[in-house]
């Protein structure tokens, strides 16, 4: 696999046999798509570097012990369709309101992002989606 783009994702889920490749220098480029900024933040700036001037790839075993994929899975089109529907059918909007949070918090202080998440929190609470999930919570 030689996409940035799987370390912005919120989950990344490889098969087995799957190989990651920092391809860039061996071809004369620089990394993109966020790929320098991104890396960094995954696995640690010593490991990023090391991977990124090694040019060996690594296993999928190896960039989930690394931070770089949440699971290493035996069917990988499988569980992505499994992960892919999955808000769906449970809290969408709260998924997507921490997944804002989170990664916001990477620019911002600690009391700025208490603040994003106490309004947040206040919204959602309101909201049709946390009194139906409450409801069938409580089992009414």
């Amino acid at each position: 696999m030689a996409r940035g783009s799987c370390w912005a994702a919120t989950r990344s889920s490889p098969g087995e046999g799957t190989k990651f490749v920092f391809a860039y220098p061996g071809i004369g480029l620089t990394p993109d798509c966020g790929v320098s900024y991104l890396l960094p933040r995954a696995m640690g700036q010593q490991r990023a570097l090391a991977f990124a001037l090694s040019g060996r790839p690594l296993s999928a075993q190896d960039a989930l012990a690394q931070g770089l994929v949440t699971e290493v899975v035996e069917d990988a089109q499988a569980r992505g369709l499994e992960l892919a529907t999955s808000p769906a059918k449970g809290a969408a909007g709260a998924f997507g309101d921490s997944r804002r949070l989170l990664r916001a918090s990477w620019t911002r202080d600690r009391a700025t992002s208490a603040a994003d998440e106490a309004r947040t929190l206040s919204t959602r609470g309101r909201g049709e989606e946390a009194r139906a999930l409450f409801a069938k919570f409580l089992g009414r």
